[in-house]
């Protein structure tokens, strides 16, 4: 048995070689037709495309990817092929949530009402922290709200009106893409904090900039792009603060996505010693936060210096994946109470 892993994955060398003939660690552009011939499964990331290019011909039974989406993947085409698709869903939810707390605190809007497009595992993290730090939220999620009764969401046109924070957690779909354009930012009230920390094409980047030169959005903070790893400078550039798609990577979320993944791996293949594995999660994972304290916004600001990634960045536009593959993991924000 032969498995090709994206080498950028963490805590996940020597974990199978014990139990498979064969492991290949690649960087995602060497992971090619010709690598994954005679593979039996990958252990993914989302910039390798699994698409007819890459599996046709090849004895691939299954892929997982250590990441929340399954939009780099033909799920039609491995459908039909019979490959098994599994992700980590959820694994970096935590991470995502620091980000945009950190990204609101650093503009020192933390505070009023928050409304977030998209409330699934990632949403939903984001929520837990912003109630637990006291701000309203306002929940757009009309999947959810069909199934489970419309009390406790809200429609767009709320969110318009009463929102001082938009940020948007949607998966990528063809109804998300360009989900949020012209229209939804003309009709914005309060001039709000605008976040995009899901996927860059759920979001049109002309409609941004539009929106920006209206001033109909205050700050504006972006982690994903359209078009990665080759992004838009003047989008970039126009936003208070951007990063280069990583803001969910944390300690803990790394480490979560790396244990979900080689367990989906050794459930399929039958890897009985791999089944209960676990990568663990260390203190120093987290960061706690008393949120009745008289000075939460300095201890979110000292948790991470969210401001410095714009220059990083746009330092290094030319070095997109090589800032992702090397980022330095942050670790993740627990609310607690001492008093």
């Amino acid at each position: 048995m032969k498995l090709v892993i994206d080498k950028a994955i963490p805590f996940i060398k020597g974990v199978f070689e014990p139990f498979v003939d064969r492991v290949l660690y690649l960087a995602p552009a060497e992971i090619v037709a010709d690598e994954v011939r005679d593979a039996d499964a990958l252990v993914i990331r989302t910039r390798t495309r699994c698409c007819e290019a890459l599996l046709e011909g090849s004895g691939i039974k299954a892929i997982a990817t250590a990441t929340i989406g399954t939009d780099h993947i033909d799920l039609d085409y491995c459908r039909e092929k019979g490959i098994a698709v599994f992700s980590s869903a959820g694994c970096n939810a935590g991470g995502v949530g620091s980000y945009v707390i950190s990204a609101v605190s650093a503009l020192g809007r933390l505070g009023g009402t928050i409304g977030i497009i998209g409330v699934g595992n990632t949403g939903g993290a984001v929520e837990r922290l912003a109630s637990g730090l006291g701000l309203r939220v306002l929940r757009y999620d009309p999947p959810r709200a069909e199934r489970e009764g419309p009390e406790g969401f809200c429609t767009i046109e709320d969110i318009q009106r009463q929102a001082d924070i938009v940020t948007v957690h949607l998966p990528l779909k063809e109804d998300t893409r360009d989900f949020i354009g012209k229209d939804f930012f003309s009709r914005l009230e309060r001039k709000p904090v605008f976040i995009n920390a899901s996927r860059g094409e759920c979001v049109s980047s002309d409609a941004v900039k539009w929106a920006k030169a209206e001033g109909l959005i205050g700050s504006l903070v972006i982690d994903t792009f359209p078009n990665e790893p080759n992004i838009d400078r003047d989008l970039a550039e126009l936003a208070d603060i951007c990063s280069p798609h990583i803001a969910g990577y944390s300690l803990k979320g790394k480490a979560v996505g790396t244990t979900m993944a080689v367990r989906q791996v050794a459930d399929y293949f039958g890897i009985a010693s791999l089944k209960t594995f676990e990568v663990p999660l260390e203190e120093d994972y987290f960061v706690r936060i008393d949120p009745s304290s008289p000075k939460v916004l300095d201890e979110i600001k000292r948790y991470y210096d969210i401001l410095s990634e714009k220059a990083v960045l746009l330092s290094n536009l030319d070095k997109f994946e090589y800032l992702r593959q090397n980022y330095r993991l942050r670790p993740e924000i627990v609310l607690c109470n001492t008093n």
